[in-house]
């Protein structure tokens, strides 16, 4: 067990080393933390199928939290194929050191994850959390109800990552160009790209900015805290949606408004490629899987116009 955990170390600062974004390494840490604590006392010569699929069957039968009220057994498929990808990682870095012959989910067949039903905010929830935020909630001080309203906006029409959105700084911001930038370092995927500000959201920001001015704050990120002139933190964001949800009456969480953005720019006419660069993902599949909660109502109406001077 104990070289175990000491390869786990040397993966992680590997994975750390190569430029893995925190939330990838989380990722990791959390799947092996449970991998070993639900199969105490695994060692290398215990990496096989079968101690996996005795893994995967302690998941779907264990308690999930015992702390709730009304107990939930298991584990959604989504969340088994997530085990598998962290761990697979591990497994494939012990194999390319021929620490272990084969990884055990070489052969190891899982079930697809069944496909999640609406993913994106409709027109009615998104207008409920704008309300929300600006008219029915007593927030601490003007300042933060315009941040609240800010961050949202810039999830919802600039389709940023919950990372972006806490990783901007004053600097990435070019408002004589009505432009936005997103640093490789805070983007899951790496890449710097470019955003249009637009109207709806400018009109926002620039809202923000002038309370944050007012304020004399001169921290060199975007979002500051309620208490302090400092960054705002992650914890910070889910205290304060927790705060929304609880008055909009329904959940929804920081990455549907990027599901939304993307949906939206399909349905206003821009191709799966352009929409790939305005998410910034590096692969178009990863785009795709945004696409199929697209509405199918808004196909539909498209398919109702063809004619013949439609066709190709």
């Amino acid at each position: 067990m104990e070289q175990l955990n000491d390869l786990f170390v040397q993966f992680m600062h590997e994975r750390r080393s190569t430029g893995a974004a925190a939330a990838t390494l989380r990722g990791y840490e959390s799947s092996y933390k449970l991998f070993t604590g639900l199969m105490p006392g695994i060692g290398l010569e215990d990496i096989t199928r079968e101690t996996l699929v005795n893994f995967f069957d302690k998941l779907k039968t264990r308690e999930r939290d015992p702390r709730e009220s009304k107990k939930k057994i298991g584990v959604e498929n989504t969340t088994l194929i997530t085990y598998r990808n962290k761990l697979g990682s591990f497994f494939r870095w012990l194999k390319k050191r021929k620490l272990i012959e084969t990884s055990p989910f070489e052969d190891l067949k899982m079930a697809r994850p069944v496909e999640a039903g609406r993913i994106y905010l409709i027109n009615e929830e998104v207008n409920k959390i704008f309300t929300a935020i600006e008219f029915n909630i007593k927030w601490k001080n003007k300042l933060i109800k315009k941040r609240n309203l800010a961050i949202i906006s810039t999830a919802l029409f600039l389709g940023l990552r919950k990372g972006e959105i806490l990783g901007l700084k004053m600097s990435d911001i070019y408002l004589d160009r009505k432009q936005l930038l997103v640093r490789g370092a805070t983007s899951k995927s790496k890449k710097t790209r470019i955003i249009p500000i637009n109207n709806s959201a400018l009109s926002i920001l620039l809202d923000y900015l002038e309370e944050r001015r007012k304020k004399n704050y001169l921290n060199e990120y975007l979002f500051v805290s309620d208490n302090k002139d400092v960054k705002f933190t992650d914890h910070g964001l889910k205290h304060m949606l927790a705060k929304v949800e609880n008055r909009v009456g329904f959940s929804f969480h920081i990455h549907q408004f990027r599901h939304t953005f993307g949906c939206n720019l399909k349905k206003i006419g821009y191709d799966v490629y352009e929409i790939m660069q305005f998410l910034g993902h590096s692969d178009i599949r990863m785009t795709a899987k945004y696409l199929r909660s697209f509405p199918v109502e808004d196909v539909r109406n498209k398919l109702n116009d063809m004619g013949l001077g439609e066709l190709m």
